[in-house]
């Protein structure tokens, strides 16, 4: 996350469940209040915040895909997965 942040790339958090509303806790935290009065900014976005876009992904297509759609055109290189 570190490297991300150096180098102002966006992070994408998601979870189902409670972990959703955690996303998108972690998403606020990161964006308010660990970017408040800094320099450079966190960019970090929740896949589960659009409430339509997730709606119409799960309708359209299935809910194995809400968030692999979302992402879809990006490259995600990930060494790591963290859950919480």
């Amino acid at each position: 996350m570190q490297e991300a942040y150096k180098n102002e790339l966006k992070i994408y958090v998601c979870g189902n469940g409670g972990s959703a509303s955690t996303s998108s806790h972690l998403m606020n935290a990161f964006n308010k209040d660990l970017s408040y009065d800094q320099e450079k900014k966190w960019h970090v976005i929740s896949l589960i915040n659009n409430v339509a876009t997730v709606m119409a992904i799960t309708n359209d297509n299935s809910y194995n895909k809400v968030f692999s759609k979302q992402l879809e055109g990006n490259m995600v290189i990930s060494q790591k997965m963290i859950f919480f």
